[in-house]
């Protein structure tokens, strides 16, 4: 939070002291350069605790596999630490209205979060594995289930 404040101003939080994560996405989503530096804020950060994450995972033998959730995964280059990377997808028009709902955004701010991203089509392409989430709740629950499965599979195929 200290990064962030010195970075973009008090402004972007609340005054609670709560991110302001609309004001922040408007600001960075409308400037590059603005967007390359809270990556560079928050990037290694996060990448560190989800390292030591897996870490402490891997050390109980407990888990079959880690899934590590990345909007941009291949962005920041942390599918070159993955044995595997399964894409999620959904039409654009799908996924526009699905960001409009939850996040209370318009859809021109919809579309400009989508176009500062790796295309979909190209994150497909880089994929080992794609789960199309177009569908109803019991759809997804089928396909996650599905990969769930695949997975453990996998886990212990590597493991004996």
């Amino acid at each position: 939070k200290k990064r962030i404040r010195e970075e973009f101003g008090s402004g972007v939080f609340k005054t609670n002291g709560v991110l302001d994560r609309k004001r922040l996405a408007r600001m960075i989503f409308s400037d590059k350069e603005k967007k390359e530096r809270l990556n560079a804020i928050i990037h290694p950060f996060v990448l560190r605790r989800i390292d030591e994450k897996i870490r402490r995972l891997e050390s109980t033998g407990e888990t079959p596999f880690v899934i590590h959730e990345a909007a941009l995964i291949y962005e920041v280059g942390v599918d070159k630490d993955l044995d595997y990377v399964l894409v999620v997808d959904a039409d654009e028009e799908v996924r526009i209205k699905r960001v409009m709902e939850r996040d209370g955004v318009s859809r021109a701010e919809v579309l400009q979060r989508i176009n500062s991203q790796m295309p979909a089509t190209r994150k497909k392409e880089f994929a080992d594995f794609v789960l199309v989430n177009d569908g109803d709740l019991k759809s997804l629950e089928e396909k996650v289930r599905f990969f769930y499965n695949l997975f453990v599979k996998i886990g212990e195929t590597a493991a004996a």
